[in-house]
């Protein structure tokens, strides 16, 4: 398992070989994006149009989106041997909580991410499955 952060979004990939989940990569952050002045006020202004004109609400004009991941894990490294799959991607002000437990001889992982906002959206529970 890969905990990593300080990229401003949040994904859950798993990395695969022949199949099997060999690797789960976990990225959470920021808990608080840092403001930029005048980049986020630019931001704050575009969504304000994009709102009155589109109807297009964003919930974080800040923040960007989760890019895909690379589609082979590692590739300079590993070659082709690990594929990547992304499981979940989320946006914005966030921490995130791993969740492990015992089952039979092995582990069952799950992680939740939570929004730090205003009004949070409801948290988003992503099931990783057994870990052997």
């Amino acid at each position: 398992m890969l905990l990593t952060g300080d990229v401003h979004w949040g994904r859950v990939t798993r990395i695969k070989e022949s199949g099997q989940t060999r690797f789960i990569e976990i990225i959470c952050s920021p808990s608080s994006l840092v403001s930029t002045v005048g980049s986020d006020q630019l931001n704050n202004i575009g969504a304000g149009f994009r709102k009155f004109f589109k109807g297009e609400e964003t919930r974080w004009p800040r923040h960007s989106s989760a890019p895909d991941a690379e589609p082979y894990f590692a590739q300079q490294v590993f070659g082709k041997r690990y594929r990547t799959e992304v499981v979940y991607k989320h946006q914005g002000d966030q921490f995130a909580m791993l969740a492990l437990r015992k089952a039979a001889s092995t582990l069952e992982a799950k992680v939740t991410y939570y929004e730090i906002h205003k009004r949070p959206a409801n948290p988003r529970e992503v099931p990783l499955g057994l870990l052997r």
